[in-house]
């Protein structure tokens, strides 16, 4: 899920509906959040000047998740899957904002960028995501901090429908 001033409709209606679990219920809601994006902090600042969201509601994001608490160290491998192959395509670096590393975009020998390694402050990747499809290869996968790729998934819904993070396809 992504949430912004720009959307309307559910998005906007999901989110004054937590307003209304405030207000009325005293409660304190979290919108999960699924999108990858480098600016999280002036959009929740745009939404709360928008009135959109109020103090009592955050707005955590699953990979802000991942990259700062990393993924469950008892992780099998689907030993079938093998990780998508990037050594001879482009790496275009995304600097944050704030001059952290943010992600390296890989571009194919067709000019698109065909996968993303999302990185820690560190720089080094937490997570490597298929912007395409590529047969035999898995389409979601995790490196562990010495780069040795400890988890992977088939689909990138895998991870997350176990709850934890945890498995392989």
């Amino acid at each position: 899920m992504d949430i912004g001033v720009e959307y309307g409709g559910q998005t906007r209606a999901l989110l004054f509906r937590n307003r209304i679990f405030v207000s009325e219920g005293g409660l304190r809601p979290a919108v999960l959040t699924f999108t990858p994006r480098v600016d999280w902090d002036e959009r929740r600042q745009a939404m709360h000047e928008g009135g959109m969201l109020v103090p009592a509601i955050t707005t955590p994001n699953l990979y802000d998740h991942y990259r700062e608490w990393g993924w469950p160290e008892t992780e099998a491998l689907d030993a079938t899957a093998k990780t998508i192959d990037v050594s001879g395509w482009r790496p275009v670096e995304e600097i944050a904002p704030d001059g952290r590393p943010w992600r390296v975009g890989y571009v194919d020998r067709a000019g698109q960028t065909a996968a993303y390694d999302y990185l820690r402050g560190d720089g080094t990747a937490y997570l490597r995501i298929a912007d395409v499809h590529v047969p035999g290869a898995c389409d979601l996968a995790h490196p562990d901090r010495a780069a040795r790729f400890v988890g992977r998934w088939s689909a990138p819904s895998t991870p997350w429908a176990s709850g934890s993070g945890a498995g392989s396809a």
